[in-house]
C-alpha cells in the first residue's frame, strides 16, 4: 500500500509502519515517521486554520513568593519553586512507595529498586543481600555492612544472628555519629515546626494560585511533615524501658531506626534514642559486650 493510500485511508501511523515496515531499525523508524508527517501535511488543504497551542499554566505571585520565603527556610539557599518541588520530591515518592503495594525489603521498608534512592554517592544504591536464615532482602548499606560476603558464602542478618545468641550485628545497625548513609534536602537545623510554620503561612494568605511547582511543592511539604509525625508515634512506645522486647517488637524496632534514616524530615534526638535502644536490646544476646557492641 502506497504511503498516500494508507494516509487516506486513516490509517494511524504506527499501524502503517508496522505494515509497511515490519524489520526496522530505530534510524529507519524515524525516518518513516517523518515520510509520513511530510505525507500528511502535502495532503491537508491549504488555508487550514493551525490550531492554536494551549497555554500552559503558571504559578500566582501569591505561591511563588510563598515558595521563595519557603526554599530560604527550609533549604537554607535562595531558590524559587520548581527548585523547591524538586528537593522535596524523593522525600515523598519514598512515603508513597512505602505506603504502596508492592513489595518492601530490608528494614528500611524501600522497593528493591527505589524511584528516588537518593543514598550517598558510593556503591550500588538498589543492591540487596540475601538471608540464608529468614530468606529476606536488606540493604547492605543500611545494615552498616562494611565487606560483603563472597558469592557461595551464607549470610545471615542481625536479626536471625540475635536470634542465634549473636548481637553485634544488630548493634552494628545501632551505631550512633557514624557515616551518613541518606542525604536530606532540607537544612540540618530545619525541624516540625519549622515546616509547619510554612504551610500555615501558606493556609493564613489563602493562596489559590500555587497552580504548578508551588503547589507540588506544598503537597510534597505536607507529606513529609505527616510521615515524621506518624513516625514519632510509632517510636513512642520504644522509648518507654522494657525488661525485654519480643522478636516483634525487635523487628519493629530495627525498622524504625533504619527507616528514620531514610526520611527527610526527623528529630535527630528521637532517632539517636531508637538507636540506644536498639543497642540495649543487642546487649541482651549473650555473645555481646558493651566493650565491642
Amino acid at each position: 500500500m502506497a504511503l498516500e493510500e494508507a494516509v487516506e485511508s486513516g490509517m494511524d501511523f504506527d499501524s502503517i509502519v508496522e505494515e509497511t515496515l515490519p524489520g526496522r531499525t530505530a534510524a529507519q523508524l524515524e525516518r518513516k515517521y517523518d515520510e509520513l508527517r511530510q505525507v500528511k501535511q502535502r495532503r491537508e488543504p491549504k488555508g487550514t486554520p493551525k490550531k492554536k497551542k494551549q497555554k500552559l499554566q503558571e504559578d500566582g505571585p501569591e505561591s511563588l513568593a510563598w515558595a521563595a520565603r519557603t526554599h530560604l527556610e527550609l533549604i537554607g539557599t535562595e531558590g524559587g519553586a520548581p527548585e523547591l518541588a524538586e528537593a522535596l520530591y524523593g522525600a515523598a515518592t519514598r512515603h508513597e512507595e512505602r505506603s504502596g503495594k508492592g513489595d518492601l525489603h530490608c528494614f528500611c521498608r524501600l522497593p528493591e529498586f527505589p524511584e528516588v534512592p537518593c543514598v550517598s554517592t558510593d556503591g550500588d544504591a538498589a543492591e540487596l543481600l540475601f538471608c540464608d536464615a529468614c530468606a529476606g532482602w536488606v540493604h547492605p548499606r543500611c545494615i552498616r555492612l562494611e565487606t560483603m560476603p563472597g558469592d557461595d558464602d551464607d549470610y545471615i542478618c542481625p536479626l536471625c544472628a540475635y536470634s542465634r545468641g549473636d548481637g553485634v550485628p544488630l548493634a552494628t545497625v545501632a551505631t550512633r555519629n557514624g557515616k551518613v548513609l541518606w542525604k536530606r534536602a532540607l537544612d540540618d537545623t530545619t525541624t516540625l515546626e519549622t515546616c509547619e510554620k510554612c504551610l500555615n503561612e501558606w493556609e493564613a494568605l489563602e493562596i489559590d494560585d500555587g497552580l504548578v511547582y508551588a503547589g507540588l511543592a506544598k503537597n510534597f511539604l505536607e507529606t513529609i511533615v505527616g510521615e515524621a509525625k506518624a513516625f514519632a508515634e510509632r517510636a513512642a512506645p520504644f522509648l518507654v524501658k522494657k525488661d525485654a522486647l519480643s522478636p516483634a517488637e525487635l523487628r519493629g524496632l530495627a525498622e524504625l531506626v533504619c527507616e528514620g534514616q531514610t526520611l527527610e524530615l526527623v528529630d535527630g534526638t528521637l532517632l539517636d534514642s531508637l538507636r540506644d535502644a536498639l543497642r540495649c536490646a543487642a546487649l541482651a544476646a549473650r555473645e555481646v559486650s558493651p566493650e565491642n557492641a
